[in-house]
Formats: structure tokens, sequence, C-alpha cells
């Protein structure tokens, strides 16, 4: 009578763990971050083992289903993520993602109405969207609402789960988004009716971390002044180039400079300016 009651006792803790186990994303379970940002330590994959499916993960923005780079401050965006496995075939799939701002990655924007099977849980005063059940479609769509202006360059941070449905974490696969999915604040331009150059000029990398390189092409000549500002108007930089007719290159380093969105400025005070947005990492 006893083996039968301390067996009957074993199963209710095996069958509720197993149900806790499914029954939502680590922000609700945990209190913890496993998006893969720099605020969570580990990631999915530390407990749904086995390297099943081998997926991966992708992240976009979208408005008016469109995906975007940038964002207006307090606009409606949907927030769209797939889990994809290039093996097996999976019963069911786990979201959980966050957006943050600034070097102190605090919280950026809000995500609101999730829909079915999806929740939103706090974590260390960030909002985290995550499935409160295993889902049987491998996307999710959120709506996520811009922060306001001023907060800056906005980072979207994801992990995923591809489960067999077993009811347990063994023979899972897991994945992150392998880069943030940056997105920069769009900044009205402020320049009145001062003329744009003629030239093209563009950017690499973008984001960028340690050097940015630039090329200017156009049939401009003479001297111009290059700046480099912050959304707030701060120079950061200023250098005179000179141009000539046809393709220049110019290399930046910025090693120091912190993370953020900024804007690269060609001035010529007769002729107009010509600019450009790049992301500091």
């Amino acid at each position: 009578m006893k083996f039968r009651m301390l067996y009957t006792l074993f199963l209710l803790i095996f069958g509720a763990a197993m149900l806790l186990n499914s029954s939502g994303g680590p922000g609700f379970l945990q209190n913890t971050d496993l998006s893969g940002s720099p605020l969570g330590s580990s990631t999915c994959g530390n407990c749904h083992i086995g390297n099943m499916f081998n997926p991966s993960m992708s992240a976009q923005l979208l408005k008016n289903d469109l995906p975007t780079t940038e964002y207006e401050p307090e606009e409606d965006y949907t927030l769209r993520l797939v889990v994809n496995a290039t093996t097996g075939s999976p019963a069911r799939y786990g979201f959980h993602t966050v957006a943050l701002q600034g070097a102190n990655n605090a919280n950026a924007g809000t995500f609101d109405s999730p829909p079915a099977g999806f929740r939103i849980s706090t974590v260390n005063n960030r909002r985290y969207a995550e499935h409160s059940s295993p889902r049987p479609a491998n996307t999710l769509e959120i709506k996520w609402k811009a922060p306001a202006a001023g907060s800056g360059t906005v980072r979207f941070y994801a992990a995923g789960i591809a489960a067999n449905g077993n009811g347990s974490s063994s023979g899972d696969g897991a994945a992150v988004v392998p880069q943030p999915l940056v997105i920069a604040e769009r900044i009205a331009s402020n320049l009145g009716g001062v003329k744009r150059l003629p030239i093209t000029m563009t950017v690499f990398p973008n984001p960028v971390q340690d050097v940015l390189n630039l090329r200017i092409e156009g049939d401009k000549n003479g001297l111009h002044t290059l700046q480099l500002l912050d959304v707030q108007g701060r120079e950061w930089l200023r250098r005179v180039v000179q141009l000539r007719p046809g393709s220049h290159a110019e290399s930046l380093p910025i090693e120091d400079l912190p993370a953020g969105l900024y804007i690269l400025r060609l001035m010529d005070t007769a002729q107009g300016t010509y600019s450009v947005k790049m992301i500091k990492n």
C-alpha cells in the first residue's frame, strides 16, 4: 500500500513537472531571459536538448505587411518571428523575444494584443512576448508599438524551439536569431530648403563596430566638409575631404563612438548637403 501511494505521488509530481514544462515560456515560468540578449546568460538550448530538427530563426519588423529597417516613434508595427526546421518534422514550436534600447538595455516599445497561445511576461522591467503553450505553427506575429521620439535604435532579440511534442524538453531543437534585428529611429529632416548635393554616398558595414567605410560618387570637385552627428545634433567627428569627379573613398575609425544611431553628412556651403544614417553597435 505504501509503495502504491509513493508510486502515485511520483506520477503526480512527474506529471505536474511535465505540464509545467510545456505550459509557457521562460519569462513566465522561470522569470529569466533566454532570448540571446545581453541580459541573459543562456538560451532555450540549455533545456531543450537533443539537437533535433537543426532549426534556424529569422526576425522581421513589418509596416503594412512590408519589412522595414526604421520606425516612426509611437507608430504600430508587427514583429514576425519564424522558426524553420531543416530536418525532420517538429510537432510544436515555442518563441521568446524582447525589444531593447540604449547602452543599459532598457525596454523598448510595447508588445500588444498577443495572439491566442501567447502572453506578455515581465522580467526585470522588460517585457517579453512568448508562447503560453506549445504552438503547432512555426510563425509568431505580434503587434509592437514603437517607443517615444529620441529613443534611438531598437534591437530585437529572439529565441525559439522546434519540439517533438512528447511533453518533455528532450529530443527538441533550439535556435536564436543570429544577430539582433536592428531597427533605427526615423529622423525627420530639419534642413528646411537646403538643397541636396548631386552625389551618391554609401556607408558600409552598417551597422558598424570599428571602422566605417564610405564611398562618394559624382561629379563634384573641391573641398567638402564631412560631419558625424548623433540624433540630438551633437557633432562627434568633422573632416575636410577633397573630392574629384568619379569615386572617392574614406575610412573613419569609430571604435570609441557610443552605440546608437548617427547621421553622416557631407556639406558644400554653396551647393547643399547629402546625409546618410548609420548605426554603431
